[in-house]
């Protein structure tokens, strides 16, 4: 999905009713233009702008988007769905980070997309990156530790 230049920062997560929701704050490149609230009570999220034009440029970017196939349906992008994915990219990429600290995590060819082997407590250097080369040779896709 095109996020154009949207990010969030300081998401909170927290358990709700049906599930997990989030506090975020929402900037369209440098500028916080949102404060987000998915309270996680199976309604839409909440959105407190700091300058009100940004709903109708936010909006505007999420038409323009393709739309996306969920359980081979057609569904149009919305303000939800963008910041949703949003705010999982944010809470990978801090998983994911903590995580590539301490171990070595990679992918080979035909590996699930979602998915990652893991040499725990392995921390990426110049020789783990020659082992894994040397021991999967053409079959490895991908070191995730050079992404964090």
């Amino acid at each position: 999905m095109n996020t154009l230049d949207y990010n969030v920062k300081g998401v909170k997560s927290f358990r709700g009713m049906e599930g997990y929701g989030f506090n975020a704050t929402l900037y369209r490149g440098k500028i916080k233009i949102a404060f987000v609230i998915d309270e996680a009570n199976g309604g839409c999220y909440h959105y407190d702008w700091f300058n009100r034009a940004e709903d109708k440029i936010l909006r505007d970017h999420c038409e323009s988007l393709p739309k996306e196939v969920v359980y081979d349906m057609e569904i149009a992008v919305d303000s939800d769905m963008l910041v949703g994915a949003l705010v999982d990219k944010y809470e990978n990429d801090k998983r994911f980070s903590r995580l590539c600290k301490k171990s070595t995590l990679f992918r080979l060819k035909g590996d699930p997309d979602d998915g990652y082997q893991v040499y725990k407590n392995t921390p990426y250097n110049e020789f783990m990156k020659k082992f894994l080369i040397d021991k999967y040779g053409d079959t490895l896709e991908e070191i995730l530790n050079e992404k964090y």
